[in-house]
C-alpha cells in the first residue's frame, strides 16, 4: 500500500510567542518551526497502517529549504520517503493555492515513482 502524508510546519506551540510592538504581528523569528501536531498524528496512523499491511509512507511539504529538518524528523519516525515542494513565499499563499500546489506535486511524485498513492493522510485542516 502506497500512503502519502501531507505535513505543514507551524510555530512551536510550546513556546510563548510575543507580539512585535511595531507591527502588532507575532514575532516568530526566534521560534523553531515544528510539524503541525495533527499532521504528526496523521503520520503516526499512516505508519501503523504501513506496518499492518506492508506498505510505503511518503511525506510531502511545501515551503523553503528549512522545511527539510521537519521532513528528516518524519523519516526518523517511520516515513520511507520525503519530498519538498520548494516555495519561498508560502506564507502568502491561501488555502486554494496550497491545495493546487499539493495536487501538482502529488501528480509529479506519482509519475516519477510509476504508481499512484492508495491513501492520502492529512491533519485536521
Amino acid at each position: 500500500m502506497e500512503i502519502l502524508v501531507c505535513i505543514k510546519e507551524v510555530p512551536d506551540d510550546s513556546v510563548q510567542i510575543q507580539l512585535n510592538e511595531e507591527t502588532q504581528q507575532p514575532n516568530l523569528k526566534d521560534v523553531t518551526p515544528v510539524v503541525n501536531a495533527f499532521d504528526t498524528y496523521a503520520l503516526e496512523m499512516a505508519t501503523r497502517l504501513k506496518e499492518e499491511v506492508e506498505g510505503n509512507v511518503t511525506v510531502v511539504s511545501i515551503g523553503s529549504e528549512e522545511v527539510k529538518n521537519s521532513l528528516k524528523n518524519c523519516l526518523a519516525v517511520g516515513a520511507d520517503e520525503a519530498y519538498l515542494v520548494k516555495e519561498d513565499n508560502v506564507e502568502g499563499y491561501d488555502s486554494l493555492k496550497i491545495a493546487k500546489k499539493l495536487a501538482e506535486a502529488v501528480k509529479k511524485i506519482e509519475e516519477a515513482r510509476g504508481n499512484k498513492f492508495d491513501a492520502i493522510f492529512c491533519g485536521k485542516e
